[in-house]
């Protein structure tokens, strides 16, 4: 006698789920495994702004897509993946905790760094110990200009990225929460995009939060004098305006800044 109200049950809790889908948006399958649930709100220049379910954003690159999902994405929206050619090595580093800088109590002269032990083939032509190149980078929303001579006295680090690798993405991430963290007690960050489009660079700022000083190096000036050979490359300057580390992640960025400036709640 249970069978007609179990089955109308079923029914309703079907058809509940299935509004709640068609509500919500699209369950996405990535590349690294990972489910994402949401809807698309731009996808421009093969980059891809997902509102995702529960609130937030994402900003993601087609190519991080599964194969099948990549091509409902570019059926559905045929003008969004008319990419600009952006060259790039999608290295990405895995390198250990190895800093072993003093306290800020002692002289920054005298804080030094071990080499780190990595994979990331680090920079062409600085090497630890030297004076890197000026570099001069809007800040986002503002006229003025900082340059890297301008941080003395304070933690620095040039991020150079692109919006079109999916690591330099996630690497943002991390150095984004670092920012918002340290910032106020003497971190600072200069990016460096090696993009074509300063709307597609602020398109991803706007997407990722970014706030921090940033440069678009279209014709590849910077990064060459840097001699940048992997993207992302995050160079890490000490208070004295002197190269530290040649690539250090974010994840142990995290360890340098509690150790120099004080861990943070």
């Amino acid at each position: 006698m249970n069978a007609p109200h179990s089955c109308r049950t079923f029914l309703l809790v079907a058809l509940l789920t299935i509004i709640t889908l068609g509500a919500d948006g699209r369950t996405y399958q990535m590349r690294n495994g990972d489910v994402i649930n949401g809807e698309v709100v731009s996808f421009k220049n093969g980059m891809i702004v997902l509102a995702k379910d529960g609130g937030g954003k994402s900003l993601v690159t087609l190519d991080a897509f599964s194969d099948a999902d990549q091509a409902y994405l570019q059926e559905k929206f045929p003008q969004g993946d008319k990419r600009e050619a952006v060259r790039a090595t999608t290295s990405r580093s895995t390198i250990k905790p190895t800093p072993t800088a003093k306290p800020q109590t002692a002289a920054p002269t005298q804080q030094k760094a071990a080499p780190a032990q990595s994979n990331h083939p680090g920079l062409k032509t600085l090497r630890q110990g030297a004076l890197p190149p000026a570099i001069k980078a809007r800040i986002q929303g503002k006229s003025d200009y900082v340059s890297v001579s301008d941080l003395k006295g304070k933690i620095v680090v040039v991020h150079f990225w692109s919006t079109g690798t999916p690591p330099s993405i996630e690497e943002v991430k991390g150095l984004a929460y670092l920012y918002e963290k340290y910032h106020g007690r003497g971190f600072e960050l200069i990016g460096v995009a090696m993009d074509n489009s300063q709307r597609r660079l602020n398109d991803a700022e706007e997407a990722l939060g970014i706030t921090w000083p940033m440069r678009l190096d279209e014709e590849r000036r910077t990064i060459e004098e840097w001699g940048v050979t992997a993207l992302p490359t995050n160079v890490l300057i000490d208070q004295v305006g002197v190269i530290r580390q040649e690539h250090i992640s974010a994840n142990d960025l995290q360890y340098v800044l509690a150790e120099q400036l004080g861990p943070v709640k």
